[in-house]
């Protein structure tokens, strides 16, 4: 196995309270903050796709700004190929030439003012890279490679004579101008056409084996993360509560949480059939959690201990592990024959390779 091109370790963002800004100013009391990311640890490898899930709010895209340095971690570390590089992800022009993002909304992420060479152009201006001959070279290759071809018809354009798939194109083409090892992708196919997804969704499948890239996908969609990435991560309130193989995860998910949101997701095939779990409430206010599992206010499964004392993850497969006391052993023990057929869960075997991480 490769080792990470990018790894985290107790990665944590925390970000002052909107609604404490009066009290901030007039000096009342310590600040409310909102702990958009909380103790998180994974690793990325070169080739490997990595997706993170959840609902809006989760923390997921705090997560992938935080890596890329647009954000300063307020604790934990974060790594590039082994070194900490925690506090140079904002500074060292090498590194920012290293990671980069594919965002959103193809329709905000490209200065309206630009010609698509220009903007495909400019971050091999930022980092002074080749001539004027190289660049141009360069930005041609690169816009044919995202699929704008020729790339002689697209140089001159602006983003408004453009498609919303074509956009996304050219902002792939400035990803991967610098040839970076890493690349967060954010949701970079919600909001096109789904006649346009899946030739989006090629193309970068294409970029990751032809470039050896590392990527972070961010979705809410987890049947396509079963299907483009090679591990995933199911994120609720800042904290990851289930990570693990691809097909693992979605099709066998074990935290009471992953299970809803599996339970939610549609069925293609139309000879079997998913009875939905139903969950109850709202999502916390992330301001002042209370202790325990974050998800044991709607959870039902949850017991006494569920509210006192936050889990640690529990290996519940190979290289699967997930954020919840019914994979306690010990615990779930002790606790029967009081607890319910429906809750217990049998012991599993086999070992996680990022069981250290957590």
């Amino acid at each position: 196995m490769t080792d990470p091109v990018i790894a985290v370790e107790n990665l944590e963002k925390q970000f002052v309270a909107d609604d404490d800004l009066f009290s901030r100013l007039l000096g009342w009391g310590e600040p409310k903050t909102v702990k958009a990311v909380d103790g998180v640890s994974l690793d990325v490898r070169e080739g490997e796709t990595f997706g993170i899930a959840g609902e809006s709010g989760c923390g997921k895209t705090t997560l992938g700004e935080t890596l890329l340095g647009l954000y300063e971690p307020t604790a934990g570390r974060v790594y590039y190929r082994g070194e900490d590089v925690t506090r140079r992800l904002q500074e060292d022009p090498d590194l920012r030439t290293e990671v980069q993002i594919i965002q959103q909304d193809p329709y905000k992420s490209i200065n309206p003012r630009f010609t698509v060479f220009n903007w495909v152009k400019e971050p091999l201006d930022v980092h002074d890279i080749g001539s004027h001959e190289e660049r141009e070279r360069r930005v041609l290759e690169t816009l044919e490679l995202s699929g704008l071809r020729p790339a002689e018809a697209f140089a001159d354009e602006y983003p408004s004579e453009l498609s919303g798939g074509e956009r996304q194109r050219v902002g792939i083409a400035r990803a991967i101008v610098l040839n970076p090892s890493f690349v967060v992708a954010d949701e970079p196919t919600s909001m096109l056409d789904v006649s346009v997804r899946a030739s989006i969704l090629d193309l970068l499948n294409r970029l990751q084996e032809e470039m050896g890239l590392a990527v972070l996908y961010i979705s809410h969609d987890l049947s396509l993360l079963k299907h483009t990435c090679d591990r995933i991560a199911i994120m609720y309130l800042g904290k990851i509560v289930e990570r693990g193989p691809g097909d693992q995860v979605i099709d066998d998910p074990k935290h009471p949480y992953a299970q809803a949101l599996v339970s939610s997701t549609p069925i293609v095939d139309p000879d079997k059939s998913r009875e939905p779990i139903e969950i109850e409430g709202e999502v916390p206010d992330p301001i002042d959690l209370d202790p325990g599992c974050r998800f044991a206010p709607r959870c039902p499964a949850a017991m006494e201990e569920c509210r006192a004392e936050e889990p640690p993850m529990y290996d519940v497969g190979r290289n699967h592990r997930a954020r919840c006391i019914l994979y306690d052993e010990d615990f779930m023990a002790s606790k029967s024959p009081d607890v319910p057929p429906e809750l217990r869960v049998d012991g599993t075997e086999g070992t996680d390779q990022d069981a250290e991480a957590e």
